[in-house]
Parts: C-alpha cells; sequence; structure tokens
C-alpha cells in the first residue's frame, strides 16, 4: 500500500511522514526545541520527542516539510493535540513558554 496522498492548491502531495528527509526534519526540530511547546494541562511530560504540524498536513500538506510549521512536543501532547487548533487547547500557563525560560530569575 502507497503513502497518503493529499489534494492542495491542484495537485497531489503525497504525506512525507514516512521519509528520511522527514526523519531528519523531525530529529532537527527535537534538537533545537528540546522541550515541549505545546504544554496541555494534565498531558505534557515537557520533553520534545516529536516534531508538532502547526498547521496540520491535510490542511496544508505544501507546509509538511517546512521548518517553520513545526515546533517540539511531546509524544503525548501532539498526540492529544492531533489536528485541533491551538485556540481549542488548555495549556498550562504556569510554565512560561520555553523560548522565555532563560529570563527567569
Amino acid at each position: 500500500m502507497g503513502r497518503r496522498v493529499y489534494r492542495y492548491a491542484g495537485r497531489d502531495w503525497p504525506d512525507p511522514r514516512d521519509t528520511r528527509a522527514w526523519r531528519a526534519l523531525r530529529d532537527r526540530v527535537v534538537s533545537e526545541e528540546p522541550t515541549c511547546r505545546l504544554r496541555i494541562v494534565g498531558v505534557c511530560t515537557t520533553v520534545s520527542t516529536t516534531a508538532d504540524h502547526i498547521i496540520p498536513v491535510p490542511e496544508r500538506p505544501d507546509l509538511a516539510m517546512e521548518r517553520t510549521n513545526h515546533r517540539g512536543a511531546c509524544a503525548s501532547c501532539n498526540r492529544a493535540r492531533s489536528n485541533l487548533p491551538d485556540s481549542a487547547l488548555v495549556k498550562d500557563s504556569a510554565r512560561p513558554a520555553p523560548a522565555l525560560e532563560i529570563f527567569r530569575c
């Protein structure tokens, strides 16, 4: 059975998530963002092990391999988020976003 294909902007986009290029991008995202950026209450394990597509692949398959469309996420948060928009999530606001942690005293 072949890879899933998404139709967008008048063309077919094969799902890249089972390719060597995808694994390399995922590893880069996790390396650059080692702390989970989703931080969903009651779910988050804090350590990024996956790359979350900010705009889901079915919605914008043309962005599936764009670094700017990814953020580090723990597997639990990534699974819980699925294809939900960020506005539908209950985030742990008590913890600062990982990029701001360097400013804590």
